[in-house]
């Protein structure tokens, strides 16, 4: 999780400041020194326009059409779906499965046993983890389909990405040189720089173990810390690595990626945090982002790259280890 709006100083002009709910999350675009709403109204409508085509839930979404279909041949779907899909499974190549948009069977049945807090079988978790596998997605133009009946995508992974990237590009064709998008944690700046604050894993949302500044970059948090529960000593969170078919298990509360797309930098963090720390970070590396990764013992770890702009809060409770 990472927040702006606690970052935005008042410039003295108008401002917009737009705020409305949309994928599952809430949204803001501010946009400093402006009066014209039509940019960011235009960028709201892209965002819902994306909603309806990548929801897990909304029947008349290309993505649950994909999945309602599984194991029973090719559909039809638009430029965006299937550029997205397309990016995603170069990514779950590319991590050797670290990020893997074919995750929603593990998905599921780990989302009901976080809201349960009880683990889910062996068979279950062997079950749902056969079912995934970038593999199984079959493409030929502009039609998709998925090898195996029950298996399924999820886009949550890229799609707030995917969706910031969109705002930013929305904003600069209707001639805005400024401004701070936050989708839920997903923050693109426009210009800059803007100081951001990166949430700490360890405490409630709204406590930010340090700043960093961007200026027509994205920073993309990963983290346990939103959806999970405890047993026996270990974490159980919504990050599945379906490799194994269990929450990724390496050490890691949280990887902030920074970078040029945001859709990129989505993929990515979630690849570093199910890879751990040191292979994450070379990942990032490859890529040419930069990274936060907050370890378990709470020691924090920043790439090269971002040490001049990132500082450190004041009390965070975390241990500097550059």
């Amino acid at each position: 999780m990472i927040s702006a709006e606690n970052f935005i100083q008042d410039t003295g002009k108008k401002n917009i400041y737009k705020l409305f709910s949309a994928l599952g999350t809430v949204n803001s675009i501010f946009i400093p020194g402006c009066a014209e709403t039509a940019a960011a109204d235009r960028a709201a409508a892209r965002i819902r326009q994306i909603q309806s085509l990548m929801s897990l839930f909304e029947p008349q979404s290309e993505v649950f059409k994909i999945n309602s279909r599984s194991g029973e041949g090719f559909i039809r779907v638009g430029n965006d779906t299937i550029g997205l899909i397309k990016k995603a499974k170069r990514f779950s190549q590319i991590t050797n499965g670290a990020f893997d948009i074919t995750v929603g069977p593990l998905s599921s049945l780990w989302r009901a046993a976080i809201k349960r807090e009880r683990l889910p079988c062996g068979d279950e978790i062997d079950a749902a983890a056969g079912l995934c596998g970038h593999n199984n997605i079959h493409i030929d133009g502009h039609f998709i389909a998925l090898g195996k009946k029950g298996s399924s995508v999820d886009l949550g992974g890229i799609a707030k990405g995917y969706a910031a990237d969109e705002v930013i590009r929305i904003l600069k064709t209707g001639g805005i040189r400024e401004a701070l998008v936050n989708l839920g944690g997903n923050v693109a700046a426009l210009g800059g720089p803007w100081t951001i604050g990166i949430q700490d894993p360890f405490r409630k949302t709204g406590h930010y173990l340090g700043t960093v500044e961007l200026f027509d970059e994205t920073a993309v948090t990963s983290g346990s810390n939103e959806r999970y529960f405890e047993k026996g000593g270990r974490r159980y969170h919504h990050i599945i690595d379906t490799r194994t078919g269990y929450p990724a298990n390496t050490g890691l509360a949280s990887v902030t990626a920074i970078g040029d797309c945001s859709a990129d930098m989505d993929a990515l963090s979630t690849a570093a945090f199910v890879l751990g720390a040191e292979e994450g970070s070379g990942l990032l590396k490859k890529y040419g982002a930069e990274g936060v990764f907050v370890l378990d013992d709470r020691s924090v770890y920043v790439t090269q790259g971002l040490r001049k702009r990132f500082r450190f809060a004041r009390r965070s409770g975390t241990k500097e280890r550059l």
